[in-house]
């Protein structure tokens, strides 16, 4: 009886028209990707964006589709932030890891670890990224695990042409136990 129930199944699978499948899937995704992309760039205090980007932020992040403009307008961030994942182990000793930082790398490593930039930029604004985020320090930094990890956050004002760099402020953003 099973193999009656495998044949008539590979018998169906077999007369579906999977040209129609795919374009009636595109047809379905593409409006969709589209309004997606179009409507998280509308400005942020649009009703209309509002409303597109809480349906849309779960598919865009997923697909790695979001992006931030604030990088263009209308006024470019003015800071320069680190992180870094101070690691304390059970002998008293720690080890300081700074996360990438694109102007320590090459320029085919920077471009490639420029997702990076961007995202320690806005990280201290969503907590809940902090746990992983040291995880992935202490992954990275393999051998015996810590007992105590602190994230701290180095920030500066980026200095205009001509003009020394600022000094660095730094805070603890998240402590805890990996």
């Amino acid at each position: 009886m099973k193999s009656n129930a495998r044949i008539s199944s590979r018998a169906v699978l077999r007369k579906v028209n999977w040209s129609a499948v795919r374009r009636g899937f595109l047809c379905v995704w593409l409006p969709f990707h589209c309004v997606a992309v179009v409507g998280w760039m509308l400005p942020v205090r649009s009703a209309v964006g509002q409303s597109i980007r809480a349906v849309a932020a779960p598919y865009l992040y997923l697909t790695g589709t979001a992006q931030w403009w604030d990088l263009f307008a209308p006024n470019p961030t003015s800071l320069d932030v680190e992180v870094l994942a101070r690691m304390t182990y059970a002998d008293g000793t720690t080890k300081d890891w700074w996360f990438p930082r694109v102007h320590t790398l090459g320029v085919v490593a920077g471009y490639r670890e420029d997702r990076w930039r961007k995202f320690i930029e806005n990280v201290h604004a969503r907590p809940q990224f902090w746990p992983g985020l040291a995880r992935y320090a202490v992954a990275v930094n393999r051998g015996p695990g810590p007992v105590r990890v602190e994230l701290v956050r180095y920030w500066r004002l980026v200095p205009d042409i001509g003009e020394q760099p600022k000094k660095w402020n730094s805070y603890r953003f998240w402590e805890g136990v990996e």
